[in-house]
């Protein structure tokens, strides 16, 4: 059990590290476009055991200065903590893609999550890798048959306010390509503060403000989103 704190700890170490350093590269870039835009979503936690969680989500996202529809889908999933502060998760998206005016496209994608994490007194830390296989317009198109595939690494710390219902956060995701014919890179960083609210045992709302940009691409965009969420749990 000490071998097991001592690795946590060591690992939590480089978490932060590698939080510092990704934040420095973060804001060391630049866009040629920009764009704000909202996401909301509902959530509902189904607790089927101790260790078993089944997840349902509905979002929605708003481009173009929150004017118009992004993109809308349903994610269902179930997760299992099977050891110790790791945990295993698989889901499946269904998406509505605005492509066009008045034309969107059909978008499966399936992942795989394995997540670690730890704390040290309030401080909670966690890493999650993600690997992700997006599938679009399978029926309609060639290319939907082949898959675009990426790595999501995760990294966040949050502390927990004594005997308050709130929970400052902060997290950054890395989107590393897997199959790229030119070469697999970098394309999409995403950096957010966050704060959670328990409202009771069954809801939590949360608040977040996420920078995303893109790299390796022709045109890079920063988008600037503001997110809300709300999650009920059984």
């Amino acid at each position: 059990m000490v071998f097991c704190n001592k690795a946590g700890n060591h690992i939590t170490y480089k978490l932060i590290l590698l939080l510092s350093v990704i934040t420095f590269q973060f804001f060391s870039g630049s866009a040629q476009t920009e764009d704000f835009q909202l996401w909301s979503g509902i959530n509902l936690d189904i607790k089927v055991s101790k260790k078993i969680t089944v997840e349902i989500e509905e979002e929605i996202r708003l481009m173009d200065n929150a004017s118009k529809v992004d993109n809308y889908f349903t994610d269902a999933g179930i997760s299992c903590n099977f050891w110790n502060n790791f945990t295993l998760a698989g889901y499946y998206r269904y998406a509505r893609k605005n492509e066009m005016e008045d034309f969107y496209s059909n978008i499966h994608k399936y992942y795989i999550d394995l997540e670690y994490d730890n704390s040290i007194g309030r401080w909670e830390f966690s890493m999650r890798t993600r690997y992700q296989s997006r599938y679009k317009n399978i029926k309609s198109s060639e290319p939907g048959f082949i898959p675009e595939k990426h790595s999501r690494n995760k990294i966040s710390v949050a502390y927990d306010i004594y005997r308050s219902p709130l929970k400052p956060e902060i997290w950054c995701e890395v989107y590393y390509q897997l199959n790229n014919p030119g070469g697999n890179e970098i394309d999409k960083v995403r950096i957010a503060p966050e704060l959670n609210y328990s409202i009771n045992r069954s809801n939590r709302i949360k608040i977040y403000y996420m920078i995303e940009k893109e790299y390796s691409v022709e045109n890079p965009a920063t988008n600037y989103i503001l997110g809300l969420g709300y999650t009920y749990r059984l």
